[in-house]
């Protein structure tokens, strides 16, 4: 076979493995986020550490199916960066990827809504094991700091929390350089003043509620907050847009993954393939974090005065807006490149 006949058949090759790097992409970030933002939750992780194993897995399921749009929408930028990457047949790469869109859209997302709605009418009980939880005494198992020259643990909890055996004390204030042992063969958990009490001697003043100890690995940074402040917002306003109407979310969900479609056309902007990875990696955090700021800034009233249904959203306008600009500045841009002859580099 010619050279030319073996490019053709890699690129026929790279062009029909774009639903297979699509699903993969889908079920490595539906599994990265369901069970990260999971581990973030204060009560999710205090379930965990309960060992109430089949209650944490479920919280899991439940996030993976509310960041179903997120993760599909990741999954689709995989897609546009492994176009980048390998060269694939024009005619063939396009269909197929407008054929992920609509299936994401009009299937998969719709599909998630509706497994989530059915999801929280079966587990409803899982918002009130959270509850419970956090009300409870504090896990067992840990050495606590308990006032400025005091250490306590408790190694077991009996009936719901409500008794913990044994309590073992250690005192450094009493005798100077010589820490005082305590053991207490159980204490009851006081769930009014979170105390624990044995014998009427009050043993530790703050033994329930908020663990310090667990709430420490679920802190975050103003950057993550920011992020996933801005991520729920596009995700909830997508959501919110299907109870408007069919047209509402069909008109907000297009011009999403027609705005993250449209950077294929970023990445051979210019000749070099890092400043392209950084370009489109850019806007797509803009096109995810953008949506909040649409709300926030832009009048929704004057947009929509350019349309005929008032009810589709501002960020859809937005969205369709960018994806136009991008077609009508993109595909000069890579014609004037192909008929220079300009190739890319690293």
């Amino acid at each position: 076979m010619t050279e030319c006949a073996w490019y053709s058949v890699f690129s026929m090759k790279n062009a029909l493995k774009i639903p297979v790097v699509f699903s993969a992409f889908f079920l490595f970030w539906s599994l990265i986020i369901g069970f990260s933002v999971t581990l973030g939750s204060y009560e999710s992780l205090l379930i965990l550490i309960t060992d109430h194993a089949q209650t944490f897995f479920l919280i899991v399921v439940r996030q993976m199916l509310v960041y179903v749009p997120l993760c599909l929408l990741l999954s689709f930028f995989m897609v546009v960066l492994y176009l980048m990457r390998h060269k694939t047949i024009l005619f063939l790469s396009i269909p197929l990827m407008c054929a992920l869109a609509v299936v994401s859209a009009t299937i998969c997302i719709p599909l998630s809504y509706r497994g989530l709605d059915l999801f929280d009418a079966s587990f409803s009980s899982i918002t009130g094991k959270a509850v419970e939880l956090s009300k409870s005494v504090h896990t067992a198992g840990f050495i606590r700091p308990d006032g400025s020259n005091r250490k306590i643990v408790w190694f077991d909890e009996r009936f719901a929390g409500t008794r913990v055996l044994p309590v073992v004390i250690v005192d450094y204030g009493i005798a100077e350089g010589t820490p005082v042992l305590s053991v207490y063969p159980w204490a009851e958990y006081d769930p009014e003043n979170t105390s624990l009490v044995y014998r009427g001697e009050t043993l530790s003043p703050a033994s329930g509620g908020v663990d310090p100890l667990v709430d420490l690995y679920t802190e975050s940074t103003w950057l993550r907050n920011f992020a996933y402040s801005s991520v729920n917002a596009l995700l909830s306003g997508l959501y919110n847009s299907t109870n408007r109407s069919v047209l509402a979310y069909m008109a907000l969900s297009g011009a999403l993954f027609s705005a993250v479609g449209c950077l294929w056309l970023v990445s051979h902007t210019t000749g070099w393939k890092l400043l392209n990875l950084i370009l489109c990696t850019a806007i797509f955090c803009v096109i995810l974090g953008g949506y909040s700021l649409v709300q926030e800034y832009v009048d929704g009233v004057v947009i929509t005065s350019f349309i005929p249904y008032s009810g589709i959203d501002p960020a859809s306008v937005v969205y369709a807006a960018f994806a136009a600009i991008v077609i009508i500045i993109g595909i000069p841009v890579s014609i004037f490149r192909v008929l220079k002859g300009q190739k890319e580099t690293v």
